[in-house]
């Protein structure tokens, strides 16, 4: 039988009655202890001499060893994988650091020298590609630990490794001097107002802060909204899928798979955003151009510019998530509630199995009413053409001078696109200006965007006006309204 752990086996003496003592061998054979004779006291006097003698047994019993490595794990984990997308491409990101360094190494050398792993965990820097090498977040490195330690259970579960304590569990993960907390991401409600009121920032964004901040829904489950999902007139928005780079899958965990309730000041925004803007394929936020859900990194962009303007430390699309918790903290709002509106996992995962979704709307609802009154959304978003000014030393958006002439450049999925060299920077920035209207619509960055107005929605702020046959709801009759006059807060 093949064994996975190397032997080492160690000496007993056994003693009898009318014969010289036996030394034996004990080693574990892969089900239970195995015994080999060695030889009798008179030929080994001491127990140095019998296991000297031992050594050439252990090697032809470690010859038949099976060793697994790092790399054996890494491979059937991958295999094993959790087939929802957000989560695999944050695994396989860290599995192949961890294979770097660790891939030949066995696994039980690995959890005799766990202090190594600790040291490796604090050393970790930033990769290449993603701004200036740093010292990678205590946040990020944590991540890697636990996916370490699941990893190592599943080890243990599929044989690689003999049934013992998992030590990865009580590494320790610091942060580093000066690093940036997630406390410095929080939004106040005045910040907020802003964004909802700042015209430089495209509409279609200002509406997903406000979904957002109004529902904590992560960026990923924003960006894949169909209308179906939305119900206007039950108030809720059931999350169903999540987006993530050109891949629409299911949402990051099952616990995420929830209804979320929808505040009437929500409902209006949404509403006149579907009334006014045309649905691309039934996507709540679609891109004209490609017929699917817009990247998140094109808006990202936005963000980074916003919050350098607003002095809000490393500004994201979490950001709006981590705010949507503090604030429902600082309303006082039951824990218990807490949790089913960040639709987190809990340890009392079995009461949600069977029931119906959206069945605790009416008790969660209230608490999701109180964190938008702190907001005070606005009734309408205000709309007009960006009036944004580049930064680059042409003056223009996509502008670069190459020598005595003009190159008009774009990025396109994180390469540059040549669009081509002109004499004078105007004719080079409206050759972009093409090219971005094309790619993006009323949500390009223009250079000349007043000669886009006739293509794009009239400046000044979106329409209060209910489309014809289409009568506002009076509260009093609100379905909104009736759901919260039968719910109980937990």
């Amino acid at each position: 039988m093949q064994r996975n752990r190397f032997q080492n086996g160690y000496i007993e003496r056994k003693k009898r009655k009318t014969l010289p003592d036996l030394w034996l061998l004990r080693y574990n054979d892969g089900a239970k202890y195995a015994t080999l004779e060695i030889g009798t006291v008179e030929k080994y006097p001491t127990e140095a001499a019998a296991r000297k003698a031992a050594l050439s047994r252990l090697s032809e019993i470690n010859e038949r060893v099976e060793i697994f490595t790092f790399g054996h794990l890494a491979d059937r984990y991958v295999q094993d994988m959790d087939d929802r997308h957000s989560t695999v491409v944050s695994d396989m990101s860290n599995i192949r650091r961890l294979r770097e360094r660790w891939g030949d190494e066995r696994l039980d050398t690995m959890l005799k020298n766990a202090y190594a792993i600790e040291k490796w965990l604090a050393e970790l820097k930033t990769l290449p590609g993603h701004g200036p090498i740093r010292p990678m977040a205590s946040k990020s490195r944590n991540n890697i630990k636990w996916l370490l330690h699941r990893m190592f259970d599943r080890a243990m579960i599929w044989g690689f490794l003999e049934p013992t304590e998992n030590i990865i569990a009580k590494l320790k993960v610091k942060a580093k001097p000066g690093e940036i907390t997630r406390e410095r991401d929080l939004i106040e409600p005045e910040q907020f107002e802003f964004m909802m009121n700042d015209t430089t920032l495209p509409v279609i964004l200002r509406v997903m802060i406000a979904v957002a901040m109004c529902t904590g829904a992560r960026i990923s489950e924003i960006l894949a909204l169909r209308w179906e999902v939305i119900d206007m007139e039950a108030g809720f928005i059931s999350i169903e899928r999540a987006s993530v780079g050109k891949h629409v899958a299911g949402t990051k965990t099952v616990s995420s798979e929830e209804a979320v309730p929808m505040n009437e000041s929500l409902w209006v925004i949404l509403r006149r955003w579907r009334d006014q803007f045309p649905s691309v394929n039934g996507w709540v936020f679609g891109n004209p151009v490609t017929g699917r859900p817009y990247w998140r990194d094109s808006m990202q962009e936005y963000l980074v510019e916003l919050g350098k303007r607003m002095g809000i430390a490393n500004l994201g699309f979490h950001s709006f998530r981590h705010t949507y918790r503090s604030l429902l903290r600082d309303l006082k709002t039951p824990l218990k509630v807490q949790q089913y509106l960040m639709r987190h996992s809990t340890e009392q995962m079995t009461e949600k199995y069977g029931k119906k979704k959206g069945g605790n709307i009416p008790l969660v609802r209230p608490a999701n009413d109180e964190l938008v009154k702190v907001l005070a959304l606005p009734a309408e978003i205000p709309t007009a053409l960006s009036t944004e000014k580049s930064t680059s030393k042409s003056g223009y958006f996509g502008v670069y001078p190459q020598g005595n002439h003009f190159a008009a450049k774009m990025s396109v999925n994180g390469q540059k696109v040549y669009l081509g060299i002109f004499d004078n920077a105007e004719d080079a920035a409206r050759c972009y200006d093409a090219e971005a209207y094309k790619r993006n619509g009323v949500n390009a960055k223009l250079n000349f965007p007043a000669e886009y107005a006739d293509k794009m929605m009239p400046a000044g702020e979106i329409s209060t006006e209910i489309s014809e046959g289409q009568e506002e709801r009076d509260s009093s009759s609100s379905p909104l309204n009736s759901l919260l006059s039968h719910s109980d807060v937990l």
